[in-house]
């Protein structure tokens, strides 16, 4: 209703058509009806852990009375062996001494500064004992989902309670790419059991995060890849990152029970997406598959011109202004399937990021040329559904290319659309 409101009195200032507006969120929720307590899983394990946030009484709806406590340097230093902060409710860091061992495994030293490995972490010593503190953070509740470790540069291991993945990456001509692996079990990501992403695991293929965005916006982790990895790439990162389960989250039980129904910063698809919406002069009319909220912000400077220096994310295909869209589909558009070759010719489709639009390319040496700039221009009928595109189904080099409708999400593909050659 305040939206209608406050678009009612733009319009009424004649300043509608002059605005641009942006709707969007900075998180999913998703309905919560059972809690694991962050600080007892901690606690349970026997760590000596800094509680940043210590609930003193069972709140109020609204008011979540806390006491801050300050641990001093010497605590850190000598008392305190972890640190678990809670995070959306159903996400969370958890920060632990590495050890430095003698020959016979004993602990002669442990320092914030030592990194654990997975290996450190699968017979870490605590409490008098050595616990696999991966193992045992699965053992201790149905309520933990996923749990994610750093264990060298590069290198992001992905474990669930059945089976362990692992994320690679590398910067290959100016961009990162990234592959994705099953190590064993079953894969925690749930990827391997996509017919269209059980390929680029089995064989470790990297790929941009264009790519692996378009592959996966329509499963239940979507966009897992990149956002593990990048949960990582600060120096002061945690040493394990965890994500409760579908229906869980960590909040404490008492505040839980009395004001909590809902969750946000699992990596699945309830809690991840949100709308994004663009409205105003220059915006034209389209839906778009997929796209990230670190797009917003260069969308919207690209709209009033401006370079978008230092800014994550993407300039997303919304301008009405075809020289201006032309300009930024160049920068977004991706390769993405199979190339046919005819000769010393390669036609091959791009995907343009965050569209359900693709273009025919070619190239002939060091040469690319743009054939068909738009797939749904050039063939009226792929506009009578907003998730419909094509694929290539054959290319007879004398004289035609043979397209295929591809319903996306439908799991079907439908007419032929013919494209001469000649």
């Amino acid at each position: 209703m305040e939206v209608g409101q406050i678009i009612d009195l733009y319009k009424e200032k004649g300043l509608y058509d002059k605005t641009l507006f942006v709707l969007a969120a900075d998180h999913g929720m998703g309905e919560v009806n059972n809690h694991v307590t962050l600080d007892n899983i901690i606690n349970d394990m026997r760590f000596n852990s800094f509680q940043s946030l210590k609930w003193k009484v069972i709140p109020a709806w609204g008011s979540f009375e806390a006491n801050f406590y300050v641990g001093t340097k010497y605590k850190f230093n000598k008392e305190y062996n972890a640190v678990a902060l809670w995070g959306g409710n159903s996400d969370a860091l958890i920060y632990l001494k590495g050890q430095k061992k003698d020959s016979n495994g004993r602990v002669v030293f442990e320092s914030w500064d030592i990194k654990p490995t997975d290996d450190d972490l699968k017979s870490y010593s605590v409490g008098g004992d050595k616990i696999n503190v991966i193992s045992r953070l699965f053992e201790y509740s149905p309520g933990i989902g996923l749990v994610f470790t750093n264990p060298e540069k590069s290198v992001f291991n992905v474990y669930s309670a059945d089976g362990q993945g692992q994320i690679r990456e590398r910067e290959q001509n100016g961009k990162l790419e990234f592959s994705y692996n099953i190590i064993k079990g079953k894969d925690p990501l749930g990827y391997a059991d996509s017919s269209a992403i059980a390929p680029y695991l089995s064989k470790k293929i990297f790929l941009t995060d264009e790519q692996w965005i378009n592959l996966t916006y329509l499963t239940h982790y979507p966009d897992a890849i990149r956002r593990i990895s990048y949960s990582f790439e600060n120096e002061n990162s945690a040493t394990l990152n965890i994500v409760a389960k579908d229906d869980w989250d960590f909040a404490p039980w008492y505040v839980a029970k009395n004001v909590l129904s809902g969750s946000h910063g699992n990596l699945n698809a309830q809690q991840s997406s949100v709308p994004i919406m663009f409205h105003g002069p220059g915006v034209k009319q389209i839906e778009m598959p997929f796209a990230r909220t670190v797009d917003i912000l260069p969308t919207i400077l690209a709209y009033f011109d401006r370079a978008a220096t230092g800014t994550q994310g993407k300039v997303l295909p919304i301008f009405a202004d075809k020289n201006k869209e032309k300009s930024v589909i160049n920068t977004i558009s991706y390769k993405n399937g199979e190339s046919f070759v005819c000769g010393k010719t390669n036609y091959y489709l791009e995907s343009i990021y965050g569209s359900y639009d693709k273009r025919l390319v070619k190239t002939d040496g060091n040469e690319k040329t743009v054939i068909i700039d738009s797939l749904k221009n050039k063939f009226i009928t792929l506009n009578k559904k907003v998730n419909l595109t094509a694929i290539i189904k054959t290319v007879d080099c004398s004289s035609k290319i043979v397209f295929q409708e591809e319903y996306i999400a439908e799991n079907k593909l439908g007419n032929e659309l013919i494209y001469d050659l000649k």
